[in-house]
């Protein structure tokens, strides 16, 4: 929504799927799009309304153990991965400005 001229528009890919992100966090004139169901984080650069991805490195976070899932075989990272409603919010630190 162009706040000025209350024309709306589409930004970026279309990307499959509901409630991949909620809430978003405003740093500068990047909005980081907090992942629920979706396997990364979502990032819209409003200086030129691109939208793009960033992966999240489940394998260097989670052991390689392997959980039963239903009775199937799968590593923590990838249960990570898939799992839904990850985050409902998050907060910009005033100590190191990192997300939490």
């Amino acid at each position: 929504i162009d706040t000025e001229t209350d024309d709306v528009y589409p930004i970026g890919p279309i990307l499959e799927g509901k409630f991949k992100w909620l809430r978003g966090i405003v740093i500068g004139e990047i909005i980081y799009g907090l992942p629920c169901h979706a396997d990364c984080i979502l990032r819209i650069d409003t200086k030129d309304d691109t939208v793009t991805t960033i992966p999240i490195p489940y394998e260097e976070n989670f052991e390689n153990d392997v959980d039963s899932n239903n009775g199937v075989l799968r590593s923590k990272a990838d249960l990570e991965r898939y799992r839904e409603w990850k985050y409902h919010g998050g907060a910009i630190s005033p100590h190191d400005g990192c997300i939490y």
